[in-house]
């Protein structure tokens, strides 16, 4: 009995050390997993701060991006710690730690959305950049093409300067050759009502007219004897007042048209025109004509041309039709000396107004 119960007893001393044994094996298989649970939690995390801090360097022109990762970041740290102090909670912490995961995925995700943003807005500065340059070239370019032409404006316009106060002076020489003009008309118009002489004169031009059927025939050339009379009597006060030495100065030409009626062809007209201009002219410069002193006939000979108009200039009636009474007549025309000159003043003093 004695020694059945010895080895009941030394049995259950074995039974409870192998328990006891395997209860430590246990405990300590399960602290070196804990162990190694955590070393890998901690590697992990480790990794994942250095991984996060990699995100926060790169996004450095994400200042929002940042602030934002700077938060998790702390709630990572916060996390570690509660792991750390508070191994019972691992659990908790693993779901807080997979939720903070795919928080973190989704920044990620974010981050990448907006560092691809920001390329494109660096690639789109960047062609910004290159296209300033291209306008800063363009505008250097036209900075400098205004100042050529600055300098061409200032040119210009001392040039214009110059040419006002040469058409100021023009325009002086210009009153005073119009004002001698229109004397010299108002003296022809005066000289000839003083000696009741019946002619048309033209108080623009000077410009006189006398009707061709008292001078010719009709479709005739040669001066009738009336004609020749009207030119005696004409003559001496027209050349009176032309050759003053007031104004013979001035007169460059006299000038003897013919003119007809829209009645034949025009070249016929032309030839007449022409024929009764030249005989006026040989009448005025012949011995015949013993109204004019031969001093007055050689300068006329100097000044004086016949031209023929045919019917180039009709005189027209009221109510629009050709007066051809009118019409048949023969004009003396003078020209001032630089009458050429005055009427490109008058153009060009009309286009500057």
């Amino acid at each position: 009995m004695r020694h059945y119960a010895r080895r009941r007893r030394k049995r259950g001393s074995s039974s409870g050390s192998f328990w006891l044994c395997y209860s430590d094996l246990m405990s300590a298989l399960l602290l070196v997993f804990v162990l190694v649970l955590f070393y890998s939690i901690y590697q992990y995390l480790d990794m994942l701060e250095i991984k996060t801090t990699e995100l926060m360097r790169q996004s450095g022109l994400l200042d929002q991006k940042q602030t934002e990762l700077a938060q998790k970041d702390a709630a990572l740290s916060e996390k570690d710690q509660a792991l750390q102090t508070s191994r019972d909670k691992l659990t908790q912490s693993e779901q807080d730690l997979i939720s903070e995961q795919a928080k973190l995925l989704l920044s990620q995700q974010e981050l990448t959305s907006s560092q691809q943003l920001l390329e494109q807005q660096r690639a789109e500065l960047e062609s910004a950049r290159v296209l300033l340059a291209e306008q800063e070239g363009q505008l250097g370019e036209a900075r400098a093409q205004l100042a050529a032409q600055q300098t061409t404006v200032d040119e210009q316009q001392a040039l214009l300067t110059h040419q006002q106060d040469q058409l100021a002076g023009q325009q002086q020489k210009l009153d005073a050759l119009v004002g001698m003009r229109a004397r010299i008309v108002a003296s022809l118009g005066e000289a000839l009502r003083s000696a009741n002489i019946r002619a048309s004169v033209d108080a623009g031009t000077g410009s006189i007219t006398l009707d061709a059927n008292v001078l010719f025939d009709v479709a005739r050339s040669d001066l009738k004897e009336t004609g020749k009379a009207a030119l005696d009597q004409f003559l001496p006060v027209y050349l009176s007042v032309l050759m003053d030495p007031s104004n013979e100065a001035n007169i460059s030409e006299i000038i003897i048209e013919g003119h007809t009626d829209t009645d034949g062809s025009y070249m016929d007209n032309l030839r007449l025109s022409q024929d009764r201009a030249y005989s006026v002219m040989r009448y005025i410069l012949s011995d015949e004509n013993q109204t004019l002193t031969g001093g007055i006939k050689s300068r006329l000979r100097q000044i004086s041309t016949a031209n023929g108009r045919s019917y180039a200039n009709p005189v027209y009636a009221a109510d629009g039709t050709v007066d051809k009474d009118a019409s048949r007549r023969v004009e003396f025309k003078f020209r001032m000396q630089d009458e050429q000159m005055i009427e490109d003043m008058r153009q060009i003093l009309g286009t500057m107004d």
